[in-house]
């Protein structure tokens, strides 16, 4: 019996193993945070962004979005060009938040920006057959903010205000420099 379907339906059975395999190795790919939904392509990432205890973060809360878009310019034996382009997202309530991946950005960095948190960052590329991605960014606290702050947060923040070719916002540039002022201020006391 079991040959006779074999032989009728031949190719059937290739594509239920092949589907069963590439839903096991996509979803070994990810680490426990992210959870996927099968798609054509990847259309968003949404989920929560929430400290370490589950609860929500202030106020003063956001997410760096850096989408890169790949220029067909490739010299001999070199690497392809990406050209990134920033917007800053702020989680809604709950810690809840929702970010377009446009489908001319190959691949996509967002990192995690809280006060008195170490920054979280997740990268990820465009991928046939993922369609939406859901991550949960759990935020740690820093215990010693301070350094961290002047020696990782504030020269990453301030890219985005002084290079033009990140083309964020001129609000989101004003709130990044708002907020870096606010938090230099709450150190130094």
């Amino acid at each position: 019996m079991a040959r006779s379907l074999y032989l009728i339906f031949p190719n059937t059975w290739k594509i239920v193993l092949t589907s069963a395999l590439l839903t096991g190795l996509m979803s070994a790919c990810f680490n426990k945070s992210v959870e996927f939904e099968a798609g054509w392509a990847t259309r968003q990432i949404e989920g929560t962004m929430l400290n370490s205890g589950g609860e929500e973060l202030e106020k003063d809360s956001f997410i760096m979005v850096l989408e890169y878009y790949s220029r067909f310019v490739q010299f001999e034996e070199e690497q392809i060009l990406y050209v990134p382009q920033a917007k800053l997202i702020r989680p809604g309530k709950g810690g809840r938040f929702r970010i377009n991946f446009d489908f001319r950005a190959s691949a996509i960095e967002t990192v995690f920006i809280s006060s008195k948190h170490r920054m979280e960052r997740f990268r990820f590329q465009r991928q046939m057959g993922i369609g939406e991605l859901h991550y949960e960014a759990k935020m740690t606290p820093e215990s010693n903010w301070r350094e961290h702050l002047i020696l990782e947060v504030s020269p990453f923040l301030e890219n985005f205000i002084l290079e033009p070719r990140y083309k964020l916002a001129p609000v989101h540039q004003l709130f990044i420099g708002e907020w870096l002022d606010r938090e230099r201020e709450n150190v130094q006391d």
